[in-house]
């Protein structure tokens, strides 16, 4: 498969979510075209990345769009979230959809109905996401570690 800055976004949100979730909550990423979770309707849906864990399912979407979130990227990943819900109520299902834009008032808005999540990840050093109520944020400048560690950390706003 021929490599797009969309597959390369996918690619680092995966890393990213690997590296938060993976050995601390004890759960599995997966993505890429072959991540297919099933939904009530009987239709198998492509997700970008997941995070599976016994009790909990997170459903993540990655956009590499270069203007602002707009209502319909949201509205279908809450179709996916509510069908794959439905097909397993033995689960807590969640969603996000993370960008390197912010979502427009309207994005928001349909978010917000649906409990989606949107986030932002521009870089491994630079993300801000939320995983089940857990807020993960990062903006690192510049690190080095030998037999000690120092860090530069940089807060916009």
């Amino acid at each position: 498969m021929k490599s797009t800055k969309s597959s390369e976004y996918e690619s680092l949100v995966n890393l990213l979510m690997s590296d938060l979730c993976g050995a601390t909550l004890g759960t599995s990423v997966r993505g890429g075209g072959s991540n297919l979770i099933s939904g009530a309707s009987g239709h198998n849906h492509q997700i970008d990345v997941s995070i599976h864990s016994p009790s909990e399912l997170v459903l993540i979407e990655c956009k590499h769009v270069c203007k602002n979130l707009q209502p319909h990227h949201v509205l279908t990943h809450a179709a996916r979230l509510l069908d794959i819900r439905a097909a397993h109520p033995n689960l807590s299902v969640s969603a996000s959809v993370v960008s390197i834009k912010s979502g427009s008032i309207g994005a928001k808005r349909i978010a917000d109905y649906f409990g989606l999540e949107m986030d932002l990840a521009l870089s491994l050093e630079d993300y801000c996401v939320t995983i089940k109520e857990r807020h993960h944020v990062g903006a690192v400048v510049r690190a080095h570690a030998t037999d000690s560690a120092d860090a530069e950390i940089r807060r916009s706003g």
